[in-house]
């Protein structure tokens, strides 16, 4: 007990030998960490979001190409808004495209969204149109294939009766048929797509202001660790200066016996 209480007691005479050293450090770490956090600028976070609402899929009868051709809009757009606007982050969410962009002054961040905002009304139904009439060639494509097919069909189906006088084959009837059926379908939404207004077959509106919020540098927190941090190494500071002047009072002794001997 008695060794603790004067290990103890000597832990703090070191501490008060070197109080100056401590409070130094305590000094320079809240100095150094006030200046740095005062000096850091305030940072605005803008969002704006849009409802997207689809009906390109109901006015193509359901047609899945459709779907990824809207869907293909929308990436390739918000790709472009970004590489337009710098600091912008475009993303989609379901039924929800959302435009963030963080930066000083609070009227650039405003700026930045407007601008953003206006690409994507611009840029979202010139890319759907040109999506969709990719859509188109490939079902143009399809309808040229199933007339050709059809033509070999009926051709073989006439020989069928001329030659051998006899009806045509079931088989053959049905699949004649079946490629009617499916030329037909594939016309039908052709001309459906053809037709449509790219401006129809979406809507786009915008939820409300942009919402602005200021981010500032947590400075109460900073100093505070910064100041117990300080002062932990301004102990460990102390003590080891403290060590060295010890060693050397060591040797000098040492030094001092050995001439005396």
């Amino acid at each position: 007990m008695n060794d603790h209480e004067i290990e103890l007691i000597d832990y703090l005479r070191v501490m008060w030998w070197g109080k100056w050293i401590v409070l130094g450090c305590l000094v320079v770490a809240i100095g150094a960490t006030a200046l740095y956090v005062f000096l850091q600028p305030t940072t605005f976070n803008g969002v704006k979001e849009s409802v997207l609402r689809e009906y390109v899929t109901a006015a193509v009868a359901g047609d899945r190409g459709a779907t990824a051709a809207l869907d293909t809009a929308i990436s390739s757009t918000l790709e472009a808004i970004e590489r337009a606007v710098s600091g912008i982050d475009a993303s989609r969410t379901e039924d929800r495209i959302t435009l963030q962009h963080s930066g000083r002054p609070e009227e650039a961040v405003r700026d930045a969204l407007a601008q953003a905002e206006n690409l994507l009304n611009e840029q979202l139904p010139l890319a759907l149109e040109e999506e969709l009439g990719y859509l188109a060639a490939e079902m143009r494509f399809q309808e040229s294939n199933l007339i050709a097919q059809l033509a070999i069909l009926r051709q073989r189906s006439a020989e069928e009766r001329t030659t051998l006088d006899t009806p045509t084959s079931e088989a053959l009837s049905n699949r004649i048929a079946g490629l009617e059926a499916e030329l037909a379908q594939i016309q039908a939404r052709l001309s459906t797509l053809e037709s449509s207004d790219t401006s129809s077959l979406f809507t786009l509106r915008a939820i409300g202001e942009p919402r602005i919020t200021a981010s500032e540098p947590k400075r109460t927190t900073s100093i505070a660790v910064a100041g117990f941090l300080g002062l932990i190494l301004g102990v460990l500071f102390a003590f080891f200066i403290h060590y060295l002047l010890q060693v050397r009072a060591r040797e000098r002794n040492a030094s001092v016996q050995d001439r005396l001997v």
